[in-house]
């Protein structure tokens, strides 16, 4: 049975993606032209293929194939990539890259664009593709099963009919919606997400005026109400997917970061990640670190008392 993680931003997707890895469980993730599935040989190789349109035929390809690495070399290369901005830890070198850098993300681009649609506007992407997602241990967050292209058309509502294949399908996976108990921590680490120069653009949307945040404290001295949306827009995904999988009769069971166990619901029987493995590491015996940090949580805490946030769930 294939799994189905309905991850959103910040839920812990890199932590799952490192554990699949670990134990060699076959991983889909979904792009703007298709998806990219990793799978893993009987002799430890990892190999990537991409699964794209051109001129209009539905291509695969192996992009890469890894020379042997060991699942437990394998379980120890994340590396949290830094704050987006580096709000908390004054002394990282590097902010955190942008969605668009990530090699999954940009590997379908080295193709010729103009020739390239979305891969599931092809009126064979059920026929040939629903088999593959059924092979595929874990599946992460197949919105284009519920009738859109890709989150962005999922939340504005750009939905198509969801044919009963896909249905049958979905119903037939295990499907796993994400939370975390710990809503002060939750918050703290999308907090550290904050995208300044995104949320620019919403305030100029809203406001009708131009506006620079020089970070995210500038950005709540100036609004608080911009830094609340950053929360609301992520905790408005994992509820309006909540609400869908209800409303379709999908059945799904939550899976709580903080003390739900991977082996139990993920099956990851060789290697068990550290549940703290690519959680953010921030130095709080640094002096200016743990101030900023203090900044931030106390930013969390008002935003939850003040919205009275009592659940990730929807009740």
């Amino acid at each position: 049975m294939s799994i189905i993680y309905w991850t959103y931003y910040n839920s812990g997707k890199g932590h799952l993606k490192t554990a699949c890895r670990a134990n060699n469980k076959s991983v889909i993730i979904y792009n703007q032209q298709g998806f990219v599935r990793f799978t893993y040989t009987d002799d430890d190789r990892e190999v990537i293929t991409q699964y794209y349109t051109e001129n209009d035929k539905l291509v695969k390809n192996v992009v890469k194939t890894s020379q042997g690495r060991s699942k437990e070399i394998r379980a120890r290369s994340y590396t949290w990539p830094g704050e987006y901005y580096n709000y908390i830890d004054p002394h990282l070198k590097e902010p955190r890259k942008r969605h668009i850098d990530n090699p999954v993300s940009t590997m379908l681009f080295t193709h010729d664009q103009g020739y390239m649609r979305n891969a599931f506007q092809h009126p064979d992407w059920e026929n040939e593709y629903l088999p593959i997602f059924a092979e595929t241990n874990l599946l992460f967050a197949p919105y284009i099963l519920l009738g859109a292209d890709r989150i962005g058309n999922f939340m504005d509502g750009n939905i198509r009919p969801v044919s009963q294949r896909c249905m049958e399908f979905v119903k037939s996976c295990k499907s796993v919606l994400p939370y975390k108990e710990d809503l002060v921590d939750s918050m703290i680490s999308k907090l550290a997400c904050f995208d300044k120069l995104k949320m620019a653009r919403k305030s100029l949307q809203r406001k009708g005026r131009p506006v620079i945040y020089r970070d995210l404290f500038d950005a709540f001295k100036k609004d608080k109400e911009i830094v609340y949306l950053h929360l609301d827009d992520i905790l408005r995904q994992s509820r309006k997917t909540e609400h869908t999988l209800r409303q379709l009769g999908i059945p799904y069971e939550y899976f709580n970061l903080d003390k739900d166990s991977y082996k139990d619901v993920f099956g990851m029987n060789h290697i068990e990640i550290p549940r703290d493995h690519t959680h953010p590491t921030w130095d709080l015996n640094d002096e200016e670190t743990h101030k900023n940090w203090c900044k931030v949580r106390d930013i969390a805490v008002q935003y939850i008392e003040e919205t009275n946030l009592k659940d990730w769930r929807l009740p």
